[in-house]
């Protein structure tokens, strides 16, 4: 109801358009009116449904926990891409490549 209540007395117009941070603005066509109000009305929470916001763990306490992770962690990834790339390549000898001459 509150919601409805805002776009009501914070109604813009084509003569006066939303800017486009406008809060009641929900559908975001630089107009608050009776569509804005439709939409807070068919779209309303109570405690069950309403939006639950988190607050973040500090930037440096995941850090922290991800370089924990990736050093506790066995790193062999790269050493099994390096043998099976050795196993799909030929061995190149380090012999010189001897071309014959051609018969001209």
């Amino acid at each position: 109801a509150t919601d409805e209540i805002v776009v009501r007395n914070f109604s813009h117009g084509p003569l006066n358009p939303a800017t486009i941070d406008d809060p009641y603005d929900y559908n975001r066509d630089r107009q608050v009116n009776g569509t804005d109000r439709l939409i807070a009305r068919t779209n309303q929470t109570n405690p069950l449904t309403m939006l639950r916001l988190i607050t973040p763990p500090a930037a440096d306490k995941v850090l922290e926990q991800a370089a924990e992770a990736l050093t506790s962690a066995k790193v062999d990834w790269l050493f099994e891409f390096e043998q099976m790339t050795e196993k799909s390549q030929p061995r190149s000898s380090t012999a010189p490549r001897v071309i014959p001459p051609s018969d001209v």
